[in-house]
């Protein structure tokens, strides 16, 4: 970079690309007829004197308090050589010149202040030791901005609240999500705080015993707490995994009636009393009693949002322990940092979204956490019917009803891809990530040589459901966590792979993850995977694919007789070796995985055409209904059939159901108009089920009447 404001050529380029911008921007100021001081010159000296000092630690571990020193004091006279050009150019009357030329030092003085912050002894006396990069990069991390303190859900599927940051990094702005450091709550921590949280809402009153005459509140014991949570969640578990869940807070809540249909085990669990005639302390609550409970909207609306936070809660920590093996009390944040650092040992530094720890002062308050970098492209779980991506996951059937999967082995055939997916599984399967699916993925999309849209990248995103413990003692028990590949179903991966892979020491992946709440179980866990790759990558489990035969002639060849490992020079030899055959040889592996992609993409479309009809059909219920006169029979009986017409119309699919309990919530709104009680009464009774096995018992009345016709007319009677 040479001096653009007259003085001799100087070298100021430098591996500290956020430096280096900030000293571009201040030679780009013309300086006019103005000559350079000697103060401004030996400025520019200690600059570059730092440089030379930081390209020697930029990537370096800093191990002593020493090499910490030298650098410290090179920023040292770096500061004072910008407080004497300051102060020599201080004062209002400054020409044009040197006040952009004081806005450019200004802006360099900043930058040291807040690096000299990382200079502390007590930052490289971690168990890892940190490089100047590391170091800088923490100290620059405070420069962020809020884009919405609102938090953010449902991103790639994830549960957890984010807040959208942008922060100045070495390559420009970086925009991503910040999420608190967190950890998976234990079961008295969940159960207090929803004790808390019903005590501290006025809807939900009468769910905990009353004041006693003294005034003294009656607490409840942990077991009771905890006892209350478990059968709430019991009960809305259930429903969801029977698809009759699926209802919003609007249609839920629209009418009494409706939601006592859709909660009355949750209301009894809340405000019933111990049932007198049984053993096992069941709850009892009247109906009569319940309806007054649920008459005011805003009571409804808390229980409902009551009901989700508890079933949200509980879900949360059995994904924690049961699937991904994460114990109460373990940090969760940090796991995708771990995975990030994992991801660049192996040079796979975009193949999975980059995370880093950071403390966030957002207004009076400092926030430890984790930042995220956003991963550009498209989300499955966002897609639409339409886009290109829901093209390539296009959902078709065979004609016997069978997926086909053809258009995603079309559109996902690119030598990059399948190299990334490779890679992926593998790196999954070390951080013991039993999380990935077809939405846990960002895509890069672009077009083929006719204008289809294929896939060209992926990028692996939320990556904190990693790194858990083992099932148990054996190395099989602590490989098969959920979708994870496990070693003997890896059949293909690269060269420089299987090169990291075979030479990793175990002591180098337990120092990258020392500093991130891992416990030690957890850590040895990664080295348990670690040398369970390395048995599978033994001289006689692999196939090296060789330089003067074409790749996917050997790969066809050698697939067909024993199921070693493949391994291809690079991601070239990927180009003429069909997706759908990597995906048939293995259909554990992520290959084949993807191909059951489609159904992700058809379910989301069937339930977005559910609620686009079911708006409709909700406007032609109360159009229907409204010039008839309030209180008429004809209201009454026209009404309570097309009700009872809606709730024995039954499906197994979600978005049906979806659809369905729109509807009888508008017929539900229209009858409560009408003061239509009796009929609804008697309709209340009539659930789902009830119809289907009303529906089983016509069949089957039917197929008697049917038989015993046959007998009456002589035919011969089967045994």
């Amino acid at each position: 970079m040479a001096n653009k404001t007259g003085g001799s050529d100087r070298k100021l380029a430098s591996r500290d690309a956020y430096l280096d911008r900030a000293l571009d921007s201040l030679e780009s100021i013309d300086s006019g007829s103005q000559k350079d001081t000697e103060r401004y010159q030996a400025l520019m000296q200690s600059i570059a004197a730092l440089q030379a000092k930081t390209d020697r630690f930029y990537d370096q571990p800093i191990r002593t308090a020493a090499e910490l020193g030298e650098i410290r004091d090179a920023y040292e006279q770096v500061r004072k050589a910008c407080d004497s050009f300051l102060e020599e150019n201080s004062g209002f009357h400054l020409h044009l010149y040197k006040r952009q030329r004081q806005r450019g030092v200004q802006a360099i003085r900043d930058i040291v202040d807040r690096d000299m912050g990382a200079m502390e002894p007590k930052n490289i006396s971690t168990p890892r030791k940190k490089t100047l990069r590391e170091l800088l990069t923490n100290a620059r991390r405070s420069m962020v901005t809020v884009e919405d303190p609102a938090t953010v859900k449902g991103v790639g599927g994830s549960v957890s609240s984010r807040i959208p940051i942008a922060i100045e990094g070495e390559e420009g702005e970086e925009r991503g999500f910040f999420t608190e450091h967190s950890h998976v709550e234990t079961t008295k921590e969940i159960s207090d705080r929803i004790y808390d949280h019903i005590q501290g809402t006025s809807a939900l009153k009468g769910i905990f015993p009353k004041p006693d005459k003294t005034g003294k509140v009656p607490q409840p014991t942990q077991a009771e707490k905890d006892q209350l949570v478990r059968s709430v969640n019991s009960h809305i578990a259930g429903k969801v995994n029977n698809g009759e869940f699926n209802i919003d807070r609007d249609a839920v809540c629209s009418s009494p009636e409706l939601f006592y249909r859709t909660y009355s085990d949750v209301l009894t669990e809340l405000y019933g009393k111990p049932d007198p005639g049984s053993s096992d302390g069941k709850k009892y609550l009247d109906e009569k009693d319940a309806m007054r409970i649920i008459k005011s909207r805003a009571t409804r609306e808390a229980i409902h949002d009551l009901s989700k936070e508890i079933y949200r809660s509980v879900r949360q920590q059995t994904v924690n322990k049961d699937t991904a093996l994460i114990d109460e009390g373990q940090e969760t944040a940090t796991r995708s940092v771990a995975m990030s650092r994992v991801a660049e040992m192996f040079g796979m530094k975009d193949l999975v979204a980059h995370a880093e720890t950071m403390e966030l002062q957002m207004g009076g308050r400092r926030t430890n956490g984790v930042f995220m970098r956003t991963a550009e492209g498209a989300d499955l779980s966002l897609t639409k019917t339409g886009d290109p991506l829901a093209q390539v996951f296009d959902y078709k059937t065979d004609g016997r009803g069978n997926l086909d999967s053809s258009a995603v082995y079309r559109g996902m055939d690119t030598a990059h891809v399948k190299s990334q997916l490779a890679d992926l599984q593998v790196l999954d399967f070390l951080c013991g990530n039993g999380d990935r699916h077809s939405r846990n993925y960002i895509y890069q999309m672009g077009k083929d040589e006719l204008g289809n849209p294929i896939v060209t990248g992926i990028t692996g995103i939320d990556n904190d459901l990693s790194f858990g413990r083992l099932k148990g003692a054996t190395t099989e028990q602590g490989t098969r966590i959920g979708s994870l590949v496990p070693p003997d179903d890896i059949r293909i991966m690269t060269k420089a792979t299987y090169d990291t892979i075979v030479g990793m020491d175990p002591n180098t992946l337990m120092t990258q993850l020392a500093d991130l709440g891992l416990s030690d179980e957890e850590q040895k866990a990664a080295v348990v995977r670690l040398n369970a790759l390395k048995d599978r990558l033994a001289p006689e489990n692999v196939s090296m694919c060789r330089p003067d035969m074409p790749a996917d002639l050997q790969y066809r060849s050698q697939r067909k007789a024993s199921d070693k490992v493949f391994i291809v020079p690079d991601e070239t030899a990927f180009t003429n070796i069909p997706f759908e055959m990597l995906a048939q040889d293995s259909p554990h592996s992520y290959f084949g995985q993807m191909g059951q992609a489609p159904e992700q993409i058809h379910a989301m479309d069937l339930f977005d055409k559910a609620k686009k009809k079911t708006e409709t059909a909700v406007k032609d219920v109360h159009r229907k209904y409204h010039d008839l006169p309030v209180g008429s029979k004809e209201a009454e009986e026209r009404i309570a059939e097309d009700y009872q017409k809606e709730l024995a119309g039954t499906s197994a699919g979600p978005s049906i159901r979806y659809a369905k309990a729109k509807r009888v919530s508008a017929f539900a709104a229209i009858a409560e108009k009408w003061r239509v009680r009796k009929s609804l009464k008697e309709l209340r009774a009539l659930s789902d089920k009830d119809a289907v096995k009303g529906g089983i018992d016509k069949a089957a009345a039917h197929k008697r009447q049917r038989k015993q016709t046959k007998q009456a007319s002589g035919s011969p009677k089967t045994l």
